[in-house]
Formats: C-alpha cells, sequence, structure tokens
C-alpha cells in the first residue's frame, strides 16, 4: 500500500488508548503491550520502514538502525536504559526520504531525539512524498553511554563473553516486575539487575533529563507509547497484567497508523488524565546521595559503586553488615 501525500497532516486533541497484542507470543517478548511491534508490523505491510534503536554489541552502544522485517525490528523490542547515538537517526532518514514512493517510514525514540530529528525533518524534506511518522517514549531519562561500556568491558570479560543484545524490563516474573537481562555470544543468558538498580535510583541520567523540557502533556509528535502502569485501576476489566501500552495519539497521521495497526491489537478508549504518570509532568530529580555516588564512580569507577550503593541493599539486617564488613575489608574502608 501507497499512501497518497497529502500535505500536512493536522494535530488533533490527544486520544488516549491502553493497548496489548492479541498474540501472546510477541505480547511476551515486548517490554510493555507490544504496540510497537503492531505499529511496525503495519509499516512493513505497506512497504515502509521503521528507524529505531538497537544494541551493537561490536561497539557496546545503542546506535539507530533501519529495519524492514519482523526478524530486524525484533532486535529492536525491549527497553534499553542507555542514550542512543544520534547521528544514524539523520543519515537513515535521509537515505529513506531519497527513495520514491508514499511508503510510510516510523522513527521511534526518546522525545529529545524525535524533537531533533523534526526539527532537521523539516529543513530537509525537501519534495519527499514519503509520510514520516515521528513517534516519542515516555522516557524517564536515559543514562550515560559511557557508565554502560565500563559495566559491560567488565562482565565480558569476567565471563569471557560478549553482550548480544539486552533488556532492562524482561517479564520473567511479570510485567510488573520488570527484570534485566543480556544474552551472551555463547548463548548464556545473565542478569544485569545490579546496573538496571542504579539506573532506577535516578542516580545517573545524562545531565539534561534533569531539566528535560519535553516531560510534559503537550509533544510535538504524532505518537507516544510507554507504559500503562495504572490501568488495573483505571480499566480493571481491560488490563492485562502480561503487559499493557498507553498509547497517544496526537495528530491526523499518528491516527491513520494507529488504525492501520488496530487489527493486531486489543483496545481501550481512555482519558489524557488518566494516564497522567511522572514523565508527562516533570524531569526526574536526582536522589539525595547524588554528590556522594559520583564522588565515589570518580574515584573508585562502577564497581564500587554497585557493591556499595547496590549488593548492601537485600536481604536482612545480618545479611547486609556481613557485605559491608566484606567491602570495608575489600577497599580497606
Amino acid at each position: 500500500m501507497i499512501l497518497k501525500h497529502k500535505g500536512n497532516w493536522e494535530n488533533m486533541e490527544t486520544q488516549a488508548y491502553a493497548c496489548y497484542l492479541k498474540n501472546e507470543e510477541d505480547l511476551k517478548k515486548s517490554s510493555s503491550g507490544g504496540v510497537f511491534t503492531a505499529l511496525s508490523n503495519a509499516v512493513f505491510r505497506m512497504g515502509g520502514s521503521v528507524i529505531a534503536c538497537n544494541y551493537n554489541w561490536n561497539a557496546r552502544e545503542l546506535q539507530f538502525d533501519l529495519a524492514q522485517t519482523e526478524d530486524k525490528r525484533n532486535e529492536m523490542r525491549g527497553s534499553k536504559y542507555i542514550q542512543a547515538l544520534p547521528n544514524r537517526l539523520y543519515s537513515l532518514l535521509g537515505e529513506e526520504l531519497a527513495k520514491d514512493g508514499g511508503q510510510p517510514i516510523l522513527v521511534v525514540g526518546t522525545p529529545c531525539q524525535i524533537a531533533g530529528a523534526k526539527v532537521w525533518y523539516r529543513n530537509k524534506k525537501g519534495k519527499s512524498t514519503r509520510p514520516v511518522v515521528f513517534c516519542d517514549l515516555l522516557c524517564h531519562g536515559v543514562s550515560s553511554p559511557t557508565l554502560w561500556k565500563e559495566y559491560a568491558d567488565e562482565i565480558q570479560q569476567k565471563l569471557d563473553s560478549r553482550i548480544v543484545q539486552l533488556t532492562f524490563k524482561g517479564k520473567e516474573q511479570g510485567w510488573l516486575r520488570p527484570t534485566a537481562k543480556a544474552w551472551l555470544e555463547d548463548g548464556r543468558e545473565i542478569l544485569v539487575e545490579d546496573y538496571a538498580m542504579l539506573y532506577r535510583s535516578r542516580d545517573f541520567m545524562r545531565e539534561s533529563c534533569y531539566c528535560c523540557k519535553f516531560a510534559k502533556e503537550e509533544r510535538d509528535t504524532d505518537l507516544t507509547i510507554g507504559d500503562y502502569w495504572n490501568i488495573q485501576t483505571v480499566h480493571p476489566a481491560f488490563a492485562n497484567m502480561r503487559g499493557t501500552s498507553n498509547l497517544l495519539v496526537h495528530t491526523e497521521l499518528g491516527q491513520w497508523l494507529f488504525h492501520q495497526a488496530m487489527g493486531q491489537l486489543m483496545v481501550q478508549e481512555s482519558r489524557l488524565e488518566d494516564c497522567i504518570q511522572p514523565a508527562l509532568q516533570h524531569p526526574c530529580e536526582k536522589s539525595k546521595r547524588y554528590r556522594d555516588i559520583h564522588k565515589d564512580y570518580d574515584r573508585y569507577g562502577i564497581q564500587y559503586i554497585i557493591e556499595k550503593y547496590v549488593h548492601f541493599g537485600p536481604g536482612n539486617a545480618w545479611v547486609r553488615r556481613i557485605r559491608r564488613k566484606w567491602f570495608q575489608m575489600k577497599y580497606r574502608e
């Protein structure tokens, strides 16, 4: 299917939905309700392309990548709390816009990445007839690529195998209790929960994340996707605890693509006020220990702060005392 170019697609009053995939296997492999899978499948059926983040295991970093098949798209699924390098986003989008035809392009990223891409697109699109659907995420902030590289290097050296894929929201213990895990080149699957706990602590976000101007209800995108965390309260009869996505539709173009994807989704109309979460209200905030943990990181590195700030947490008071004593002996504190 080729979409005839309409010119300027109009903004509309934001419409809110709760969604999840009908296909149980795909839902299980999605970090939330799988709306990204449904939207990208709709794009593929029309001969279009998807630009989103993928893990480059050689460089140990997130990069934007192009998918035109479900297999390639599947590599992009799963939440990754690391900043992606934006350079390939522009080159890939430019290459796709240069192709003839009306096949749609779906671009997915954090709000700041999509804002940059839209500015670039408005200046560079020229006479392209391909509609571009910009979809941002309900983002709580991203951690530094350097921090992840240091962590990944230590893991790979210790286990003598490279990380080839990862997600910070596996569903082995359910959607509400996400599991951070990685897959190694030799086939092993490992937990990376200690790194995920550093992320959730809000201590290692990019500095710009603490003053993010995109953490608000108003969005300059076609679609916004994320988790519908309070679905069991707002729509208890519809809630799927294997994962439910929150989808916000802001433009006619976004609404058009959503309608193309609806056949693969269970959908419940909702209200924007019922979807409000921190990512739609304010930037993430630094924790009270922010300065202390960064001083320790600058002085000792990532393994030290994981042992000091993460490993003391689980267990009873006796277990924590033993860990602290071992830590003090190891680092002579």
